[in-house]
């Protein structure tokens, strides 16, 4: 199961030093599912784990939005992949986003 996200924009948890989500209902409506992808297209980055990982090391909280199963993101692994274009744009602009995402000049 993949999905899209932007770091940036505040769609990564800061809790445990910072997690990913999925939606509980998606979770358990797919047990075929077995791997886990995130593209976190602010930072350039790749996070893949598998169901076994999510059912070992995951909690589950409402956090607003409806249930999501969370897992901390040591429990990910994690692959640069080229930059977004919101990065590129920035370098371009002059600016340097840094790891948090945020502006430096």
């Amino acid at each position: 199961m993949r999905r899209r996200a932007h770091s940036e924009r505040g769609q990564m948890l800061r809790l445990s030093g910072g997690a990913w989500a999925y939606a509980a209902r998606l979770f358990d409506s797919h047990p075929e599912v077995t791997r886990f992808e995130i593209e976190d297209e602010s930072a350039g980055t790749r996070y893949a784990t598998d169901r076994a990982t999510f059912e070992a090391h995951a909690w589950r909280q409402d956090l607003g939005a409806g249930e999501q199963i969370i897992l901390a993101l040591k429990y990910w692994q994690i692959e640069r992949s080229a930059p977004s274009a919101a990065s590129r744009a920035a370098v371009q602009l002059g600016f340097d986003l840094g790891r948090a995402g945020r502006a430096a000049w």
